[in-house]
């Protein structure tokens, strides 16, 4: 999962703390940011609050330095928000619950084309190395329906084996992430598999990476934001940084997005999300809000 790294301003900091770090992600669904992952320095600020001390080698007593870290269940949120479309859910090969779900197709003319034990078989040879595979074998489901299920719950890879594939002995390799088909020899599937679960992989992270970097938009002057800001876009832009700035630039970009709201209208205040870690050359610019000397570029969005 793509995500940006940077720095909370001190508006957006944890209350207390020194300074906080973040990751933040792009949900190109809404245009909006979200925060995957924290953390803070918080000194030796809650240490005199609480007093919590400890003793050196020479028995002087001094507060402890603190940090606080927070990575939350809210990771798996943002990949299926990143990451899943129309069908439902497209899981990561690396934290899908079922890697291959395996479905027998079954013969009209014939009551056993042996699909269905060759997908067993199928399946205990990627147990074998570790690869998380499932039969559906139920027989009150037709394939389709079975397809659309699996495809709901965001399995990376489908196998179909049929009648003709039996006769060709041969099985049909299915992704998730754009339906793309291909027949693959049976004797061939371990490897096969393999290879397309590490491609899968790298395909995801390239397709969130692209629809971030797609949706962040570099802006100089604050005529440029709200344009981008309703097609759902990120703004990096330079900033002096004041918190006086931040207050208004929520309060002057909530008055736009409320403006002639209607039920499809975008909502929520743009707010800064980051001082992101890779910084663009900025001498001598102004702050996109203020005009006045900005210290470095930021991130604004509106978020969750």
């Amino acid at each position: 999962m793509p995500v940006i790294k940077g720095m909370k301003s001190e508006e957006e900091k944890f209350a207390g703390s020194v300074h906080s770090q973040t990751l933040e992600v792009f949900i190109p669904e809404t245009g909006r940011g979200i925060q995957a992952a924290t953390s803070h320095l918080l000194g030796q600020r809650f240490a005199e609050m609480f007093n919590i001390q400890f003793e050196d080698d020479l028995g002087q007593k001094h507060y402890v330095h603190q940090t606080s870290w927070g990575m939350t269940t809210r990771c798996l949120g943002i990949s299926i928000m990143v990451h899943g479309d129309d069908k439902g859910l497209v899981l990561p090969p690396r934290v899908a619950p079922i890697q291959v779900i395996l479905i027998p197709i079954a013969s009209r003319k014939s009551a056993d084309s042996g699909a269905e034990s060759k997908c067993h078989e199928l399946a205990q040879l990627l147990k074998a190395q570790g690869i998380r595979a499932q039969v559906d074998d139920r027989q009150n489901y037709t394939a389709g329906w079975k397809f659309n299920w699996w495809e709901l719950k965001g399995v990376p890879l489908r196998l179909e084996v049929g009648p003709q594939d039996m006769a060709r002995q041969s099985c049909c390799l299915v992704r998730r992430l754009e339906g793309a088909r291909k027949d693959v020899p049976q004797s061939d599937v371990l490897s096969a598999v393999t290879a397309e679960l590490g491609k899968i992989h790298s395909d995801m992270l390239a397709k969130a990476t692209k629809e971030r970097d797609d949706g962040i938009k570099q802006v100089t002057h604050w005529s440029e934001v709200m344009p981008l800001l309703k097609q759902k876009k990120l703004i990096l832009a330079p900033w002096c940084e004041t918190a006086e700035s931040e207050i208004q630039i929520k309060h002057r970009t909530k008055e736009a997005m409320e403006d002639g709201a209607g039920a499809s209208a975008l909502t929520g205040a743009m707010k800064s999300l980051c001082i992101p870690s890779d910084q663009p050359m900025l001498a001598g610019s102004q702050c996109f809000f203020t005009g006045a000397p900005a210290k470095r570029w930021g991130l604004f969005g509106r978020s969750y």
